[in-house]
């Protein structure tokens, strides 16, 4: 549920679409509502007589589970009153700032999954890929914040009405990637 909130915000963001963020919302309510429940199952197996790799495996759970709903969290409260204050703007992202962000979306997109396949199978080598794709991430989002000034000093009118909710976007997309 986490994974399609995040696949959903970015066309929300480019078609100003207000009836997908509603979409969006009720998915953060059954993330909330599974984070719960999961939580409390995991909380009551690890009162069970657990050996010590069972115990750290409750706890690792324990930290994804609560990950997953921060991301849902920061879809939920920020990138949704993002793309409401770029709604009641009116505003559009440049062609080119839509594709650098199309492009910053689509690896914290990958990470995710990266991540997720990492605990399915326990691999730290994909562990690895992960942190090597944040480091690469944080390189990208300072090319993109240039180009994005270049824009800026070349007064491109989208990029002007648009440039704190491009930047904050940014932000919110590198938070996530940061949970991941």
């Amino acid at each position: 549920a986490v994974r399609h909130m995040l696949v959903e915000i970015m066309p929300a963001f480019f078609a100003n679409d207000l009836d997908q963020a509603q979409e969006i919302l009720e998915r953060d309510r059954q993330v909330d509502e599974l984070e719960e429940r999961l939580t409390d199952y995991l909380v009551q197996i690890s009162r069970l007589s657990l050996n010590r790799t069972q115990s750290q495996e409750t706890v690792h759970l324990l930290n994804i589970t609560k990950d997953l709903e921060h991301i849902g969290d920061l879809i939920e409260r920020n990138l949704i009153d993002l793309l409401n204050k770029k709604v009641a703007a009116g505003a559009t992202f440049s062609e080119e700032g839509q594709r650098e962000l199309t492009e910053y979306h689509q690896r914290v997109l990958n990470s995710f999954d990266m991540a997720l396949e990492a605990v399915d199978h326990q691999s730290a080598e994909t562990a690895r890929q992960v942190v090597i794709a944040k480091a690469e991430l944080v390189e990208l989002e300072w090319q993109y914040r240039t180009t994005h000034y270049s824009r800026l000093s070349r007064a491109l009118p989208e990029s002007v009405e648009t440039s704190q909710i491009h930047l904050e976007l940014m932000d919110y997309l590198r938070r996530i990637d940061s949970y991941v």
